[in-house]
């Protein structure tokens, strides 16, 4: 009973933490987002230089973070407010970019801004009234904050490589824990049917709203808006505040302990399969995911098909593990347990939300019919308009799926909930091992080893974007040319 009552206080908190957590980060996200709009474009040195100490936190792995802080936590295991306010730090830092990005790129109000200054300019003295400017709100911002709320909670809530590794008070580090240690996989499952059931007044708003098609209709950045935004200070010491706390002091520490971890690792004869098995599933998760995403985004599904879609990835990697675990343990799936489906399986499904609401909002639909006349110049029979045609389809349409592609992939790459349930017998992907490791402490070795599996994505990135004028022409969408063109 004692393990059972250490679940629900477990849980109860992770739901005020989460729920205080994501209200924080979607106001502070919209202000901050505001400030960055106004302060340069992106393509701009400044700008650049903005969104990078900005999205750098979002993208700097769980591994890492808990590699710098886990021997902290275990220092302050006495004092766990302390740990706490440190996890909720890494939290916000992390969830701050995502509501920046929705708040940046999210559909319009279908509300005119003249409609809502009208609105605003009336001070009506009947209390009869209220009712009428809630709604108006709710139309003009609610709906959008709501979302974005929404979306916070579940990151927030749902978050696990952290919390596992700094051993804090929350319901994935339990569920994690009590797996380890033996629990039978169904009882662990009844656990995560209560945390669905927990999480649900988010996940169903949230597939709803990425099933439907309001929100795809509309997709160029959102202009920032004249009188909300962080004062100066406040938002470049955020910036700085999260950057150095999620990622340049994590990579320092561990670079300081890659210098004598080097030589042991060329004796790891396991190493290159183990970054061979990550980089094989991530591959494989990203091809699918993304072809799955362009499905969806260029036919008109069904609703009710969509939602059921994009349910299992809401979930979390947790519970869609224990899930899928026991699915295939059934009678009828037993024979594909032992193989890599499963883990494919899931791993598709947790990433297929997070694509389509990356593509989605990303892709910019109103500029189809540029990008229909760039892919007609990409068919001249001239070398040099056909050159540029390509060269604007890739800006107009390429480099946004290519960039989705590779945030898939880099998620897929580092994901650790999903391999540590589902992982067939034999195969060891890279973050599966640094995390069983990591639990012994900082060791020289290890931080070599985790370098090396951050380096290998993001140089891969680094090659395949600069030859990108040697292999775009290959996938660069292709239209037919009249017969008259094709002669020389």
């Amino acid at each position: 009973m004692g393990g059972e009552s250490s679940f629900w206080s477990a849980l109860a908190w992770s739901l005020v933490r989460s729920g205080l957590l994501a209200l924080i980060a979607t106001l502070f996200a919209d202000g901050l987002g505001n400030w960055l709009a106004r302060q340069a474009g992106v393509r701009t040195w400044r700008g650049r230089v903005l969104w990078g100490l900005l999205l750098t936190p979002w993208l700097t792995p769980g591994l890492v973070i808990g590699y710098c802080y886990r021997d902290t936590a275990m220092a302050w295991l006495a004092t766990s407010w302390r740990t706490e306010l440190l996890y909720d730090f890494i939290l916000l830092s992390q969830a701050v970019p995502v509501g920046v990005i929705m708040h940046r790129f999210a559909p319009r109000s279908r509300m005119a801004a003249s409609a809502l200054h009208c609105a605003q300019l009336q001070r009506p003295r009947q209390r009869i009234f209220d009712t009428w400017h809630l709604r108006l709100w709710w139309q003009a911002r609610g709906q959008s904050l709501a979302t974005v709320l929404a979306v916070l909670f579940l990151l927030i809530f749902q978050e696990a490589e952290v919390a596992s590794l700094l051993q804090t008070h929350t319901w994935t580090e339990w569920m994690f824990t009590s797996q380890a240690k033996g629990l039978p996989v169904l009882v662990t499952l009844r656990y995560a049917l209560i945390v669905v059931a927990a999480q649900s007044i988010a996940i169903v708003p949230v597939a709803s709203w990425l099933a439907s098609s309001d929100w795809r209709s509309r997709r160029e950045a959102v202009a920032p808006s004249t009188n909300r935004g962080l004062p100066n200070w406040l938002a470049v010491g955020w910036l700085l505040f999260a950057f150095l706390l999620v990622t340049g002091i994590p990579l320092d520490q561990l670079l300081s302990g890659t210098q004598s971890g080097w030589g042991n690792l060329l004796h790891e004869p396991a190493l290159g399969s183990e970054l061979g098995d990550a980089a094989l599933l991530a591959i494989t998760t990203a091809g699918a995911v993304l072809f799955a995403t362009r499905w969806g985004l260029s036919h008109r599904w069904p609703q009710w098909l969509m939602i059921a879609l994009l349910l299992p990835g809401l979930l979390g990697g947790l519970p869609l593990g224990l899930g899928l675990a026991a699915l295939f343990q059934t009678d009828i799936l037993s024979m594909a347990y032992q193989g890599p489906v499963p883990l494919i399986l899931g791993e598709v499904l947790l990433m297929f939300p997070r694509a389509l609401l990356l593509v989605g909002l990303w892709q910019p639909a109103r500029l189809s019919t540029g990008a229909h006349l760039a892919q007609l110049q990409a068919a001249s029979p001239v070398q040099g308009q056909r050159d540029s045609g390509r060269e604007l389809t890739w800006m107009l349409r390429g480099q946004h799926h290519w960039w989705c592609l590779w945030l898939v992939f880099y998620w897929a790459y580092f994901e650790l909930m999903l391999p540590s349930l589902l992982a067939p017998p034999g195969f060891t992907p890279v973050s599966l091992v640094v995390y069983n490791f990591l639990h012994y402490g900082r060791i020289h070795a290890l931080a070599a080893k985790l370098l090396l599996a951050l380096l290998v994505p993001l140089g891969a990135m680094l090659l395949l974007t600069s030859m990108r004028r040697m292999w775009w022409p290959w996938f660069a969408p292709q239209t037919n040319q009249p017969e008259d063109a094709r002669t020389p």
